[in-house]
Order: C-alpha cells, then structure tokens, then sequence
C-alpha cells in the first residue's frame, strides 16, 4: 500500500492510499475537514516486531502542524500528540523524522524551550487488543471465618499480546477476602500502548469443615413414679461451625426404658457436613414391689396326726411398675400343730424384692 497526498478539488490537499489499482487509490483521511488542505509530509515508513505504520506531518486548523500517524485505515490515522497547543503547530514544514525500529526522532518545537529533539516509542502504532484467557473456575475451603483470600488471577491467566504486556489488575484486588460461593473476578490486561482486553472468573469459596459438637453430660436417672421408664431431660449440646448451623438433633425415645440409652446427637451446617456425639442414659428400677399376704388361716390337723398336710394357704397379692418375677414362701409340705408366720417374699424382674407375713 502506498500513502501520498492528492487534491481531488473538494477536500483540498489529504491523505490518500492506493494499492495500485484505480479502484484501490482512495482518500484515507480528510485530516483538515472540508476544503482546507492537511498537506501530509515526510512519510517515514516504521516496521517494530510488533506492528506497522507509516508517521507523517499534517496540518489542522485547530492544531497546526503536528505528528500524525496511520495504520492504513481511517480509524488508525490519529493525531499522535499536539506538542505546541492550539495552531500554531510544533513542526517545521516539511516534517522530519527518523525511525530505527524502536525509537521514531523528530524535532518540534513546544512553544517552551524551543526547537528540541522529540522520540516517540515505535508501538505508538499499535491497534491491536491482548488477549487473555481467565481459567476456568478455581476452588478454595473456607477458613475458621468462612472466608478465603482471592488468588492471583493475573498469573493463573494466560494473556498474549502483538508486543508487549504492560499491566495486568484484577478485581476484587489479590488477597481480598472471599465470602462462602461464587464470587465474580475480573481480570484486566493492558499493552504499551493502551490498548486492553478482559476476562472473568469464578472463585468458589466452599466450607469443607465439619461442625464440632459435644453431647451434655451422661444421664443417670430412676423410673417415674409408678412407671416402667423415665421422661427425661436431655439437656442441649455444644456446637459450632466455621459457617452456620441449620440443625441439631438427636435419635432419643419419647421415654427411656429400664436400660442404658446411647443417644446420637447430629449437628449439621449450612453446607452439609455432619458431625455427632454420643450422650449415655442409663435408666434404673429403684422402686419396690408391694405385697400384702394372704389372711390368715386356721386348719384342723389331719386325721389322726399332728400336723396339717399342705395347708391352704391362699396367695398373696401383689404389684410392680415393671412387673413381678416371683412371689414364694417358706411354707413345707406339712405343719405342726401350733401357730407359725408364713414370710412371703415377691421379687421384680430387676432384682428389687419385698416381703409380707
């Protein structure tokens, strides 16, 4: 492609390109809008490892003579910096410059110290945005507040760009804090010559800890009064999570049997993870049973003896809140003519025993 400086009659004196065709020989800018001439000079072709560009000398109304660059496209044909503002312009014309690949030398004078030596940096052509690529998503367990700090996404993510990267931020900044799921990051990348490009990420903040809990003290009670078990008073266990609890709860009975109880106390938290804690219930049967014995009994010794052969003693009556086992006497196969106490003794299934005459 070809850059020079033509009047058609209209836009007066402007850039115009060509790549040798008629078709193909346009104006690129009319830089001096309107009939009012631009006249672009000293075209000094710039080739950087990175990037193109042809820069130039033009004339605007408003700025004068100044440094001018193009990429070959309207939208890269750009004032590259008004040195002496307002028209009077900082160049001399023709423009002058000098290029080496990384450095373009001209002289211009700023208004303030004179005719000097100006460099400007070859990547001024660059149009190009970096790339950057942010990872997929990242995980991290929250700690003893439910928080995280927030990684270094600029090196987790992979940016490229045509010449240089010169900075890379991310928000929320590295090492801020994380709350508990997903948390948005955005990554920023930006060249030497401003141009940038974005990315996003998430990351999570997941509460991998189970919550603590510790059952109340061991429970060691008699059966209600009368009853065969005990209503009991549990009382409540320590928890704790790094996050939140959603329930505690436990595996015990409405009432406890005669018996030693293992009841499961279960805490979980927000996130799912489950603890427990064992709390023993032991239940004991203190109470009694009752008995009254029989009436009193008066018999005839047997025919021709003196003794009675199995006396007709009656049965005693009696009653446990857990039930009876046994009830017996000392009563022989026979008795001697005489008065005798008959002991009966009445025994619960757990052992308790009682004893009426």
């Amino acid at each position: 492609m070809a850059l020079f400086a033509a009047n058609d009659g209209t836009n007066g004196n402007e850039l115009w390109k060509s790549d040798g065709t008629l078709a193909g020989t346009v104006l690129l800018k009319d830089i001096n809008a309107g009939s009012a001439s631009s006249n672009p000079n000293g075209f000094t072709s710039v080739t950087t490892f990175c990037t193109d560009g042809v820069i130039f000398g033009a004339t605007t109304a408003a700025n004068g003579l100044e440094p001018w660059r193009t990429g070959g496209t309207t939208l890269t044909t750009k004032l590259i910096q008004d040195i002496r503002s307002g028209a009077t312009g900082s160049m001399s014309s023709p423009a002058s410059f000098v290029a080496d690949g990384l450095n373009i030398i001209f002289t211009a004078n700023n208004g303030s110290t004179g005719s000097e030596p100006f460099i400007l940096k070859t990547w001024i052509f660059d149009e190009t945005a970096p790339t950057v690529t942010c990872p997929s998503g990242t995980t991290a367990s929250a700690d003893a507040s439910c928080q995280s700090s927030i990684p270094d996404y600029c090196v987790l993510s992979t940016a490229a760009d045509n010449c240089n990267v010169v900075t890379r931020a991310q928000s929320p900044a590295i090492g801020a804090t994380a709350s508990l799921g997903a948390n948005p990051i955005s990554v920023t990348i930006t060249d030497e010559n401003g141009n940038s490009a974005s990315c996003s990420a998430t990351f999570t903040v997941v509460d991998t800890t189970a919550p603590s809990v510790t059952a109340p003290a061991a429970i060691t009670q008699n059966t209600d009064s009368g009853l065969c078990y005990a209503t009991v008073s549990l009382g409540s266990p320590s928890t704790s999570d790094n996050c939140s609890i959603t329930s505690t709860s436990n595996n015990a009975p409405a009432t406890f049997p005669v018996a030693a109880t293992t009841v499961i106390w279960t805490v979980i938290d927000g996130s799912g993870n489950s603890s427990t804690a064992t709390q023993l219930v032991t239940i004991s049967d203190a109470a009694i049973p009752s008995i009254t014995a029989p009436s009193a009994v008066t018999e005839e010794a047997d025919v021709g003896a003196c003794f009675k052969t199995a006396p007709t003693l009656g049965s005693p009556t009696t009653g446990d809140n857990c039930g009876v086992a046994t009830t017996a006497s000392n009563v022989g196969p026979t008795r001697a003519v005489g008065t005798h106490t008959i002991p009966w003794t009445v025994t619960d299934i757990h052992g308790n025993s009682n004893t009426a005459t």
